[in-house]
């Protein structure tokens, strides 16, 4: 019986260390900029992934790509598939982010 109880709990065990997500492929970021007149959509990570791009970074994305309505400080999760340095211009009166990306994002 002790043994049966202690493959039990072992096995138990097993299951809850595998099962645990761990995704190292999402980001986690909050909305801080909505296209209003001629401004940019703009993400700041949040939490990011093993060498990617860093926390507190900036990156533009495409709203239309989210299933659902965006609004300035939703928390979204997505995945980077493409970015490079931002190079635009500046427009005044809107802030702009450090990277141009392609995001896929994920609902969580």
């Amino acid at each position: 019986m002790k043994t049966r109880l202690i493959s039990l709990t072992f096995i138990t065990l097993l299951f809850v260390l595998f099962s645990c997500e761990d995704d190292n492929l999402s980001y986690q970021g909050k909305i801080i900029s909505l296209n209003a007149g001629a401004c940019y959509n703009i993400i700041q990570i949040e939490k990011s992934i093993p060498q990617g791009l860093p926390v507190n970074s900036t990156i533009s994305f495409d709203p239309n790509l989210h299933k659902g309505q965006l609004k300035i400080g939703d928390i979204v999760y997505f995945k980077i598939t493409k970015y490079t340095e931002w190079t635009g211009v500046v427009i005044a009166m809107c802030t702009a982010p450090q990277y141009a990306g392609q995001l896929e994002f994920y609902n969580k």
